[in-house]
């Protein structure tokens, strides 16, 4: 987990407006992708997915780190399919004849007759494109457990990619078997295109659970893995280190988004996901994390 105590400005880049457009003689488009999610994700995004003409994913990235802070409060069970999860997702280069992705979740899932626990999981879509998992480490229960926090971790070790998620509760880092190693997976470093984000993820249509005004996820401080450490930034000048990322908010195609979860911009790094609040989705925002920070957020 990252010091909070530094100090940090959060300014909001508002989309350019049209005169500002017009004057860069460029276009600043942000829209969705035309590949839809699968389920429902709200968090934050580091490539150009939305088709925006930065991507924030620091060159020859490789690994993605998350911390959460999630809890059982506000949410109900209502059916045996539902679930809530803190995943986190990078898609790696270079793969044939796809690339594949890798994700490292915790997830709040329903397991019927209005119960549910805590699941430990990791997945991937493999380089033919074909979904593996997603696989339960464990199973924690909601009964010992009513909160949980830590961090997802998803690097290259140098022979191989692996996922680490440390809860705090337990005091126990959990890995997938056969040595934390995906198998088979081609490319060392992230695409910096899609599928690289950090976010609170749900069913398709969050058929399977209600949220109560009361429900907060915490996704914050993402680092990334480049040249064999961590940082926590993904811009660096000669005055200040900075964070960028894009506001997710994509509820699945054809779905609406029933519990109206949004994702509300902190003023450390990161979001909070919880009932009513909405950042647009593909909005850019930046963090100040060291060094001397600007009065206004650069535009990029």
């Amino acid at each position: 987990m990252r010091d909070k105590k530094r100090s940090m400005r959060n300014l909001e880049i508002a989309l350019m407006p049209a005169l500002i457009v017009l004057m860069l003689s460029s276009t600043f488009s942000v829209a969705y992708a035309s590949t839809a999610p699968k389920d429902d994700t709200f968090g934050l995004s580091y490539d150009t997915n939305y088709g925006a003409r930065t991507g924030y994913l620091p060159s020859s990235t490789e690994g993605l780190e998350i911390a959460y802070s999630i809890s059982t409060t506000g949410v109900t069970c209502t059916n045996s399919s539902g679930w809530v999860a803190a995943v986190d997702s990078l898609l790696i280069a270079g793969g044939s004849p796809s690339d594949a992705v890798l994700q490292a979740s915790v997830a709040l899932a329903c397991t019927g007759s209005g119960s549910n626990q805590w699941n430990i999981q990791y997945g991937w879509y493999d380089n033919s494109g074909n979904w593996q998992g997603g696989y339960t480490i464990t199973s924690l229960s909601t009964g010992t457990y009513s909160s949980l926090s830590g961090n997802i971790k998803i690097y290259y070790t140098g022979s191989c990619w692996t996922e680490v998620t440390y809860v705090s509760q337990t005091g126990n880092p959990y890995s997938p078997p056969n040595g934390g190693c995906y198998s088979s997976i081609q490319g060392t470093v992230a695409s910096n295109t899609h599928d690289d984000w950090t976010n609170d993820e749900t069913d398709k249509g969050q058929v399977g659970l209600t949220l109560s005004t009361s429900f907060v996820w915490q996704i914050e401080y993402p680092q990334f893995f480049v040249g064999g450490a961590w940082q926590d930034w993904n811009v660096h000048t000669s005055m200040y280190d900075a964070l960028y990322a894009y506001a997710d908010v994509q509820p699945a195609l054809g779905t609406t988004n029933p519990n109206n979860i949004g994702v509300a911009l902190m003023s450390t790094p990161g979001v909070y996901v919880q009932i009513g609040q909405s950042a647009s989705g593909g909005q850019s925002n930046f963090w100040c994390v060291s060094g001397t920070c600007p009065l206004v957020s650069p535009l990029q």
